[in-house]
């Protein structure tokens, strides 16, 4: 199974669904590969400036309950301004994902922004995240400033977070985990539908 993760790293609702995406996927014992793919904040606000943790405030009141039954604890009075160009944590992700530590990776960052309310663009936090995984002396000598990991620029999709089970199925926003939990099911059904796990 595949699954394409459409994301912002500053956003909050891409934040709940990657946690409730990882507390679904325990529910089954074949493997799952998550691809992310990062967007933009400005895409989604043309001609309009909001920092991450200025929207994420700005969704506080209609997030908290969803938060509370999730048991995640977002420090919005501690959020810090993000600089315009978050690339630097999506290329830490994105070469943790190359080698088979993405999932804890990514869950440092999100943690570190939304829970501790640090700065994840900071080089000295992304150097703790990769060292506290194995990754720091390799990934800061070959990463390079300009390059973007899977960005994407053109046509932006409109909802984010968004989930795109193997290529076929695609959903929108932070899913319950009963709802991830069902399409997991599903998605899973359907390759045995088909044949895709004999191929």
């Amino acid at each position: 199974m595949h699954i394409d993760f459409i994301l912002d790293i500053g956003c909050l609702w891409s934040y709940i669904t990657w946690r409730h995406l990882q507390t679904a996927m325990r529910s089954f014992p074949r493997p799952v590969e998550i691809t992310p793919f990062f967007v933009p904040p400005s895409s989604f606000f043309p001609g309009f400036s909001i920092n991450p943790a200025d929207r994420a405030r700005l969704l506080r009141g209609k997030a908290e309950p969803l938060l509370r039954q999730s048991g995640i604890d977002v420090c919005f009075d501690a959020l810090p301004d993000l600089p315009e160009d978050v690339s630097p944590p999506c290329r830490l992700i994105s070469y943790a994902f190359a080698r088979q530590k993405g999932n804890k990776v990514l869950n440092d960052v999100f943690d570190a922004f939304f829970i501790s309310g640090q700065n994840i663009c900071d080089t000295e936090i992304l150097t703790r995240i990769a060292d506290e995984n194995g990754l720091s002396g390799v990934f800061f000598r070959q990463c390079q400033p300009a390059v973007l990991p899977r960005m994407i620029y053109k046509e932006p999709l409109r909802a984010l977070p968004c989930l795109i089970f193997d290529r076929k199925t695609m959903i929108f926003g932070a899913q319950s985990v009963a709802c991830l939990k069902n399409m997991l099911s599903l998605a899973f059904c359907l390759r045995e539908e088909t044949g895709i796990e004999q191929i």
